[in-house]
């Protein structure tokens, strides 16, 4: 059972069913590798300014989507220790971006919020 210290917005599982994310209402992503009944957390992904509020996989599992409530998006790759995101867009929003969807190509992201 994962059971984090703080509150988390939403989360979601790896295509291979080996990885969950979560967003949190510090701005962060919070990883944890799942091997049955194993569960060990992964360093955490610090970066957002906002509440990250939606995240999602890229098809290949190696690439995490987050989106916050500043409306910034931003793409890490699934082994990131340091924290650098792969690209940023500030503002794809104009506020809170409430979901993110990927097509199974991988080829297209698109966001819903304001």
């Amino acid at each position: 059972v994962v059971n984090p210290e703080q509150q988390l917005c939403t989360s979601r599982m790896d295509p291979l069913g080996k990885i969950l994310v979560a967003g949190s209402f510090t701005g962060t992503i919070r990883r944890w590798e799942w091997n049955a009944p194993n569960v060990t957390e992964l360093p955490v992904i610090s970066g957002h300014e906002g509440w990250v509020q939606a995240v999602e996989f890229h098809p290949s599992g190696k690439q995490i989507f987050a989106a916050d409530s500043f409306g910034n998006i931003s793409s890490w790759g699934i082994d990131t220790k340091e924290g650098k995101s792969l690209w940023t867009i500030s503002k794809g929003h104009d506020g809170w971006i409430h979901a993110l969807a990927v097509a199974p190509n991988g080829e297209l992201l698109a966001t819903c919020g304001r």
